[in-house]
């Protein structure tokens, strides 16, 4: 009987185990690891695989960009540090490039 009790509560915790995933233009579900600022924009890496975007090229195959000139850097900024801060996921959408030339930088960003 505990063995089936031990058997269930895992299926039951396993299910609700959310996994970190980035393809095509956005990563959802990710924990922000890492915030890097410098001159002209701001650097953010994930737990989630930006290698696997299929609209941009993360730069040094980890790193999302967050432009200064984005109209909502200080808004985007402030959520992925909370975010970061409280350990929370969130989903991040990257503007589309042609023919995955361009950095990934960062359109919008949701606290989930």
């Amino acid at each position: 009987m505990k063995t089936l009790l031990a058997a269930f509560v895992f299926v039951v915790s396993w299910s609700s185990v959310t996994f970190a995933s980035c393809s095509g233009v956005a990563c959802n579900d990710i924990k922000i690891t890492e915030i890097y600022p410098t001159d002209g924009h701001t650097y953010i890496k994930t737990d989630g695989i930006e290698a696997d975007l299929g609209n941009c090229v993360p730069i040094g195959n980890v790193y999302l960009k967050l432009l200064n000139t984005h109209s909502s850097v200080d808004r985007i900024y402030s959520l992925l540090l909370s975010a970061y801060l409280s350990n929370l996921d969130v989903d991040i959408r990257t503007n589309d490039t042609a023919g995955n030339t361009g950095d990934c930088t960062i359109a919008y960003a949701k606290l989930n």
